[in-house]
């Protein structure tokens, strides 16, 4: 399912490996073999979605479009929506939300049934109308700078999954980037970014018209088999191979007056879109943000909190502020998702107490067995035996 090399938690190659070893000993033919991999890379991609930032409510839209999508391809609602709890009934509904984690499932099955690139094989447009009330008040922003500000400001309010970041590009040009929150495997994230850039352009168009040609859409992936269809889609110049995916673009534009400028709307928009930012943050947006940067960011749990707060694009100090909003701390969450990969490798491995002591930092396994007491009740060994007398449905 998916070919290209992904960023996972250090130990969990090894971890993989050890939890499907019985499954890869009794396998006896091509069929066995083919479910043995299936399952791995299925694993991989829910440890990749699993976690807070996940469980972030946003808008249904997204899936709803993917729905209408599929069914005039002939796929079954029940294939669509296939591993989410959700209906078909639910989703139709005005104002209806989803998770960050009912969305990627969503985009994983279109990409399997339909394949990699379906966005633009289907000739997919996405325009300011298809964004809710981000793309009302790019639309009716008093100007273009008005317009590329909100998309940085609230871009996230409907998605949990990317920041989009405003910058200078050498000496005359913009570039609107997109910044990931979440770590995703490679095709996963190559079609949410296919469809991110694709709103983007929609909006932009807005404001723009044909001058949309002298932009540059721009891919951090190597360019893909399906690539030539991003010629097609996209209205400027396409790279692959850059070190972001965003869209550059002549700084002169942010001069001009919004076209459809209406301040009445404009301000209406912004206040449903405050709304839909407050409510992210009151579900713990940084504090998720955090934690997935400590389960599968580069470093892992090891990472200390300068080297998160680059991650996320931010200064120590407001990272920390915000941490404190949500209630919480970076010690917190670090003890948090070490606490977690503990539970892990003792119930799902047979590496040895001491090597897991090691892996997650605790160079004295004493202080490893005091830890587990404060997280578990239990020492090391207790809970890897309490595991083993679980039924196997259970563990």
């Amino acid at each position: 399912m998916y070919s290209s090399p992904v960023r996972i938690p250090i130990c969990v190659p090894s971890l993989m490996t050890e939890a499907f070893a019985p499954l890869e000993n009794t396998v006896g033919g091509r069929g066995d073999k083919r479910e043995f991999e299936r399952r791995q890379l299925s694993y991989i991609f829910r440890q990749m979605i699993e976690g807070a930032i996940a469980d972030l409510p946003m808008t249904a839209d997204y899936i709803r479009l993917s729905l209408r999508l599929g069914l005039a391809q002939g796929l079954a609602a029940s294939a669509i929506l296939a591993d989410t709890q959700l209906t078909e009934a639910e989703i139709t509904r005005p104002g209806a939300l989803a998770t960050q984690r009912d969305n990627l499932l969503v985009l994983s099955n279109m990409t399997r049934h339909l394949g990699a690139g379906w966005f633009m094989r289907l000739g997919v447009r996405l325009g300011a109308e298809t964004t809710g009330p981000l793309g009302q008040a790019v639309t009716m922003a008093p100007t273009v700078r008005d317009a590329f500000k909100t998309m940085e400001t609230y871009g996230q309010s409907r998605s949990p999954r990317f920041r989009l970041r405003l910058v200078r590009q050498g000496r005359s040009d913009m570039a609107l980037e997109i910044m990931e929150t979440m770590i995703l495997p490679e095709e996963m994230r190559m079609t949410g970014d296919e469809g991110i850039m694709l709103s983007l352009q929609g909006m932009i168009e807005t404001l723009v018209e044909t001058d949309i040609a002298r932009a540059t859409f721009c891919f951090r992936t190597p360019e893909p088999p399906h690539g030539s269809l991003y010629f097609g889609t996209f209205r400027g110049q396409v790279r692959f191979g850059c070190l972001n995916t965003g869209i550059t673009f002549p700084g002169e534009w942010l001069e001009r007056p919004g076209p459809f400028a209406n301040p009445v709307l404009f301000a209406a928009a912004i206040e449903a879109l405050e709304a839909e930012r407050l409510a992210l943050e009151n579900h713990g947006l940084a504090a998720a943000e955090v934690e997935q940067r400590l389960a599968l960011g580069p470093g892992g749990a090891a990472a200390s909190l300068p080297d998160i707060a680059k991650q996320l694009h931010v200064s120590v100090r407001t990272l920390e502020r915000r941490l404190q909003e949500a209630g919480t701390s970076f010690r917190a969450i670090r003890d948090k998702v070490l606490a977690r990969r503990a539970r892990t490798l003792l119930e799902k491995t047979s590496r040895t107490i001491g090597s897991i002591s090691e892996e997650l930092g605790y160079s004295d396994p004493v202080a490893f067995n005091l830890a587990c007491h404060r997280w578990f009740g239990a020492s090391p060994r207790a809970v890897r035996l309490e595991s083993q007398e679980k039924p196997a449905a259970e563990r």
